[in-house]
């Protein structure tokens, strides 16, 4: 019997995903929305560090697989970002923290 691949492993994640945030293409449509937003953002595989050019914002972690993010708070308009992740998925549970 032969073992699957990486790969092949990895397509059937994406593409069983309902929300497209476990995929690739699905995060990076977050990380153009947050931008088109005038966010500043980092994406670094499930996690983003937003700006808005002076300071930062607020840094999220995504967890697709329960479907829910965390968004730690580190300055203001925290409120928009949680649109945006809205915006994305409507049914996402959004968690906030703060940094202390």
């Amino acid at each position: 019997m032969k073992s699957k691949s990486r790969a092949d492993s990895m397509r059937k994640t994406d593409l069983s995903d309902p929300l497209g945030l476990t995929s690739l293409q699905g995060r990076l449509r977050l990380l153009y929305l947050l931008k088109d937003s005038g966010f500043y953002v980092r994406m670094h595989a499930y996690e983003y560090v937003i700006g808005d050019g002076k300071r930062f914002i607020a840094i999220v972690l995504l967890e697709p697989s329960r479907r829910s993010a965390t968004v730690i708070r580190l300055g203001e308009n925290v409120e928009q970002v949680i649109n945006v992740l809205r915006k994305v998925d409507p049914e996402l549970s959004v968690k906030v923290a703060s940094r202390s």
